[in-house]
Parts: C-alpha cells; sequence; structure tokens
C-alpha cells in the first residue's frame, strides 16, 4: 500500500490530495520503497520501461561479445530506397545465404568505425549499450546458438544487425 503513496506523490496533480493520508507509513527498507516509488513514478513517464530495465541492468553483471553492422538513418533514410531496414534485412538475407561473410559486409557497409574490425566490438558489459541493443545481445533464446544473426534490431542510430559471439558471467 506504502508504494502506491509514493507512486501517487510523483504523479502528475489530477489526483486528489486525499489520497496521501490514507496510505500506510512504511514500516523496513525506507529507501528501498522510495526508489521503487520513485522509478514507478518515472517509468509512467516513459511509458513504463524506462527505470524498470536501468534498475534491472545494475544487478545483471553478464557479459557478452559481439559483432555488428550499423546501417544509420543517414546513409538510407527512412522513406528512400532501400532504407536502412530494407538494407538490413537484404544483407542479412546474403550473410545467410553464405554470399557474404558477417565480417566483410561490416567491413563494407556498416556506419560504425567497429566495420574497421569487421564489425567486433568487444567485451561489454549488460547496460553499456542503447536498450534496444542491449536487449538483443543479451536475451537468451532457447533453440538459437552464439553466432546466429540477430535483427535488424533498431534504436536511435539506425538498424543494426548483430552476431554474439559470446554470452557469459564477468
Amino acid at each position: 500500500m506504502h508504494l502506491v503513496c509514493l507512486a501517487l506523490a510523483f504523479s502528475p496533480p489530477i489526483l486528489p490530495v486525499t489520497v496521501a493520508p490514507r496510505c500506510a507509513a512504511p514500516r523496513a527498507g525506507l529507501l528501498d520503497n522510495i526508489v521503487v516509488g520513485l522509478s514507478d513514478g518515472v517509468s509512467g513517464a516513459f511509458g513504463g520501461k524506462a527505470m524498470g530495465k536501468v534498475m534491472g541492468y545494475s544487478k545483471d553483471d553478464r557479459i557478452a561479445r559481439a559483432s555488428h553492422i550499423l546501417l544509420s538513418f543517414d546513409a538510407y533514410p527512412e522513406g528512400s530506397s532501400p532504407d536502412s531496414e530494407a538494407m538490413a534485412n537484404g544483407l542479412k538475407a546474403k550473410i545467410e545465404g553464405g554470399d557474404f561473410t558477417f565480417e566483410f559486409a561490416a567491413e563494407k557497409f556498416s556506419a560504425c568505425q567497429s566495420a574497421e574490425r569487421g564489425g567486433d566490438l568487444g567485451e561489454f558489459k549488460r547496460g553499456a549499450m542503447v536498450p534496444a541493443f542491449d536487449e538483443a545481445v543479451f536475451k537468451v533464446v532457447e533453440d538459437e546458438p552464439l553466432g546466429t544473426i540477430l535483427g535488424p534490431v533498431k534504436t536511435q542510430f539506425g538498424h543494426h544487425l548483430i552476431k554474439v559471439v559470446q554470452r557469459g558471467e564477468p
């Protein structure tokens, strides 16, 4: 009940002020309750996603090693032919069909500086990348082996094709 009070305290002032006095006083873990209440309030402002994911990352110490191909919105703007998503899908088909290696495609088409290394981003911790990219890299799918080409994954930078080569504990 006290979590509701904290969430309501940080909500827009459309609720009646009389709600707060009805809340029970917090007992144990006041700091935890405040943080959760704040995150609930902030998450609501961002569609319920932002703070929960950030807070979850702080408890997740996993690391990964991955390569990617970035098809930027600058190079392939939406509405152009092809756009970055269409280009990513086309490259993915060429890689999976054996026409290109992932590294060759990264060197020739990626807008990221990692293109010089065949798209290799090295090793990084959970939460080090933008959320959509991070989610794709650290999501474990049962029948999907490491090295499977993921994507296209859309971020604020463009569409990515991702190849996870290692995932585990630090």
